[in-house]
């Protein structure tokens, strides 16, 4: 009885954010989980979308609500490649499978706010009423593709739907009430991070996907052929990455920082085995933009700096370990030729863009029609749908979307003033969350904080790049929202925790 209530005060109080048992018992049933509902909605579409539902509903009752959010990531991310997009993302109407997920746990949420006692309203958040305002506009931005007479209403809602994944930070903001929730969620987003670089990594010992649902190529770099797998989790795994460094410079529990530290290095290892050189460079500025302002915003610099210069190490740690497991896995015999690789593939980034070559100058290719689209109506583009396109009854997004620069899709589809639009909603994410930063003062959770603001500055620098979709595909407008109704969860916990 007293171990009982002992274990039970310790889940309650969160007090350490890797040692609650049922955290880890939910982080081993994930991938198991992924891999049934790819298999059932690949043999049967219907028992796909009931298990779907049922998956949602039984988690809320064994885990919790706060477990909701993490099912519409998995959905938006297409369950980390262990389902097929093709079924799994295709409905008839207007919605897809996924989308269920969504609008089912933001009505839920919904509800939960307006007819139960004591609930937060979402409504409140400032964030919330101006991602309303923009989905406001993505609306008639669809309208205004129909009075074009480029689509029909369906067709331009289908593909503005990733828009609407902004509202995943409204069952975050309503559902995740305590520091026990909070703590729930973020080791679930560990979890999955880590199964994404198991993803990742498994074509580099095999040569073969762990999943035939991921989408595998192999990339020419210095005579050696690269396998890189997209599983469309470059956005997660950054939030992830960069919490984990906040966690570690700020937490003052030695346990959690070495959790923290080594959770950090593995993903770290495989950011880099990603060979995406946009998404290194992301990574390589955000952590600086780290550094800078949480040295910046600290009383304590002199310990700060020495767990930098420590992070910086073990960082220099990992790339030396994944180096030397290129060099084993390639049988190339030689440490120094794997760290050629990496050298040649990041220096390949500069001479691509000057040349207007390599992805780069692919992408402006790809992206030319685009282009022209926007040339035709520079000030309010042409909408979500062109007629011009021959795929547009079909494959509206192969119409006036890019699947590589978010920045040449917005222009087309909503023209300069699409792009304001979409910069003055990052201005406000960003704004805000640089102002919860300041006002949280419990250490781990203002490390979060700060891996957040530092995540929305890797998706700008590479939606800047005209390299990211972060702003214009589903799995990282999901990232985004979820991280938005995150750091409104960390001012709220820390509020209360202070008050306590």
């Amino acid at each position: 009885m007293h171990a009982r209530r002992k274990f039970a005060n310790k889940l309650a109080e969160g007090s350490d954010l890797f040692s609650i048992v049922p955290m880890r018992l939910f982080a081993a049933c994930l991938l198991g989980m992924a891999v049934v509902q790819g298999w059932v909605i690949a043999k049967k579409f219907a028992a796909g979308a009931v298990l779907t539902l049922a998956i949602l509903v039984t988690c809320i009752l064994l885990f919790g609500s706060e477990i909701s959010p993490v099912l519409v990531l998995l959905g938006a991310y297409n369950f980390l490649g262990f389902v097929d997009p093709n079924t799994f993302a295709r409905i008839p109407g207007i919605f897809k499978l996924r989308d269920l997920l969504l609008l089912s746990t933001v009505f839920v949420a919904s509800i939960r706010t307006f007819f139960v006692r004591g609930s937060f309203n979402a409504l409140q958040v400032f964030p919330v009423r101006a991602t309303f305002t923009y989905l406001t506009y993505v609306i008639l931005v669809a309208a205004y593709t129909v009075a074009a007479g480029h689509g029909t209403l369906n067709l331009a809602l289908r593909v503005a739907e990733p828009y609407f994944y902004y509202l995943v930070m409204i069952p975050v903001i309503v559902f995740v009430s305590s520091r026990r929730k909070l703590s729930v969620l973020l080791v679930a987003l560990l979890a999955l991070s880590l199964v994404s670089q198991l993803v990742m990594v498994f074509p580099f010992i095999t040569h073969h996907s762990l999943s035939p649902f991921t989408g595998l190529s192999w990339t020419h770099v210095g005579g050696v052929n690269i396998p890189r797998t997209y599983v469309l989790s470059f956005h997660l795994t950054g939030v992830v990455l960069l919490c984990l460094f906040g966690i570690y410079l700020y937490s003052p529990s030695k346990r959690t920082r070495d959790v923290s530290v080594a959770s950090g290095v593995a993903v770290f290892s495989g950011v880099i085995l990603t060979f995406g050189r946009a998404f290194w460079i992301g990574t390589v500025g955000s952590v600086l933009f780290l550094f800078a302002l949480a040295c910046v915003h600290s009383n304590k610099r002199g310990i700060l700096l020495k767990r930098i210069r420590g992070l910086w190490l073990k960082a220099a740690a990992a790339a030396a370990l994944t180096m030397i497991f290129l060099a084993i896995i390639g049988k190339e015999g030689l440490l120094l030729r794997s760290s050629d690789l990496i050298g040649q593939r990041f220096a390949s980034t500069f001479s691509d863009v000057a040349g207007v070559k390599g992805s780069f100058g692919i992408r402006l290719e790809d992206g030319a029609f685009r282009i022209e689209l926007f040339k035709q109506n520079p000030l309010f583009g042409v909408g979500y749908v062109h007629e011009s396109s021959e795929f547009a009854a079909e494959l509206p997004r192969r119409d006036v979307q890019t699947g590589d620069s978010g920045v040449i899709t917005v222009l087309a589809q909503a023209g300069l003033v699409g792009l304001a639009a979409i910069c003055a909603l990052i201005a406000i994410f960003l704004k805000r969350g640089l102002s919860i930063f300041k006002r949280v003062r419990n250490p781990l959770l203002k490390g979060v904080s700060l891996g957040i603001v530092s995540f929305y500055v890797q998706a700008i620098i590479m939606f800047a790049g005209l390299t990211g979709t972060a702003f214009t595909d589903q799995a990282g407008i999901c990232t985004i929202g979820l991280a938005v109704g995150l750091q409104e969860v960390l001012l709220r916990v820390d509020g209360e925790s202070t008050q306590a």
